[in-house]
């Protein structure tokens, strides 16, 4: 239910920014750099001893109009599998907007799909009939379900930092996705979390994380601000 409610304070105005900063030492440091877009700002500063200090904002609203309307296309639609195919249609159905649309996603997703780390099902409709996915299948899933609408989305790479102890983070290799929406506006969501927060770090995509050496996390500081 938690992961629910974060995504929907992302199609429901909740009006706060959670603002971390962090550090760590890294034998790769220009694998981060800065990155920005309407939810998510990322601030790269490179220090002497391969320090790597990162501020990262996530805006928990985005002041975009979600309620456009929207489409099935029905072209692309066609050439999906029977099982991507029901799946789309049903949850289209009676949908109008794309924040109800992205709604019943998030509600699928969450009831329908169990998170397995190092399953073996990537391709949507694999996904699909054996319910289970790790965070690429998850991301590939959504994506489909959003290009049978025409809403263009892309893989992310990055970290999930997941908490070690009051002050340090582990960063967990992890794939998520950025929307753009037809009126210029894009941010990410992760299909697995169902939603957003700033416990995220983006790297070069181009990179393997099997080249990638181990390094932990240190929090200097972390802020809400509340918008009235």
């Amino acid at each position: 239910m938690k992961t629910l409610l974060v995504f929907l304070m992302i199609l429901f105005p909740s009006k706060h920014i959670d603002h971390i900063s962090i550090e760590f030492i890294s034998e790769q440091p220009s694998i981060f750099h800065n990155y920005a877009n309407d939810n998510f700002l990322q601030t790269v500063t490179l220090q002497s001893g391969n320090i790597v200090k990162l501020s990262i904002k996530n805006f928990g609203y985005i002041d975009i109009d979600l309620n456009f309307r929207i489409s099935l296309d029905k072209d692309y639609v066609k050439k999906l599998s029977n099982e991507e195919r029901k799946t789309v249609e049903a949850l289209f159905h009676n949908t109008i907007s794309l924040k109800s649309y992205l709604q019943n996603i998030s509600w699928y997703v969450k009831d329908n799909i169990s998170y397995k780390e190092n399953s073996i099902f990537k391709r949507p409709e694999e996904v699909l009939i054996h319910k289970e996915a790790n965070c690429i299948g998850y991301s590939a899933l959504v994506r489909e379900m959003l290009n049978s609408i025409g809403i263009n989305s892309k893989y992310v790479k990055g970290f999930f930092l997941k908490k070690k102890d009051e002050k340090d983070f582990i960063p967990v290799p992890h794939r998520w996705l950025e929307i753009s929406l037809p009126s210029g506006e894009s941010f990410f969501y992760d299909p697995q979390y169902q939603g957003f927060t700033a416990n995220y770090i983006v790297m070069d995509g181009n990179i393997s994380f099997t080249e990638i050496k181990k390094f932990l996390i240190h929090l200097i500081e972390r802020k809400k601000k509340f918008i009235n």
